[in-house]
């Protein structure tokens, strides 16, 4: 619960103006002895960080200033500046059955409704999964949504019948109910 505390307060708070000193690149464009992490690397292309050499001093240190920023949530809202396309029709398809199969009432033949629904989606979930994407665990997930709701479906199309006699069955039946 105290981290989740210190999460919230440093994503409300936002990043500060922090200013540290490294030390600089030698004059043949290498590093030096100071290896720069990745994560460094990335905070720099991102144009968080400006570089500039201290004045006055031996000019083996660099002042960094990180941007401010307003807060963490730009970084969560505007994290993507350039959309991927569209996924494939297959992908589409997939949850448009999803969303059919949550709109389906709550009667008996709702749910048969539902199963079919759920199993069109997996379906084609699990054809976008190998077609397309070449993902192997979504295609047997899918794989066994689709088995769980085909029993599913068997079960509840089967208490569905009509249930029949034979006629002469019926006749007694009737026979009986008029003797009475």
């Amino acid at each position: 619960m105290l981290f989740l505390s210190a999460l919230a307060i440093g994503m409300i708070g936002g990043l500060q103006n922090v200013t540290t000193e490294v030390p600089a690149p030698s004059s043949d464009g290498s590093e030096g002895s100071a290896v720069t992490s990745v994560a460094e690397r990335a905070v720099r292309e991102m144009g968080l960080v400006e570089t500039t050499k201290l004045s006055g001093q031996s000019g083996d240190l660099v002042n960094v200033t990180v941007h401010e920023r307003p807060s963490m949530w730009d970084m969560y809202l505007n994290h993507c500046p350039k959309w991927r396309p569209v996924n494939h029709v297959f992908f589409q398809v997939a949850n448009v059955f999803f969303l059919l199969s949550f709109l389906a009432p709550h009667t008996a033949s709702g749910l048969v409704w539902l199963r079919v629904a759920l199993m069109l989606g997996c379906a084609f979930s699990g054809m976008w999964a190998w077609s397309i994407e070449c993902y192997l665990d979504a295609v047997l997930w899918n794989s066994a949504f689709i088995v769980i709701n085909f029993i599913y479906f068997s079960i509840q199309f089967y208490l569905m019948r009509p249930i029949k006699f034979h006629k002469d069955i019926e006749e007694v039946n009737i026979i009986s109910l008029t003797a009475l």
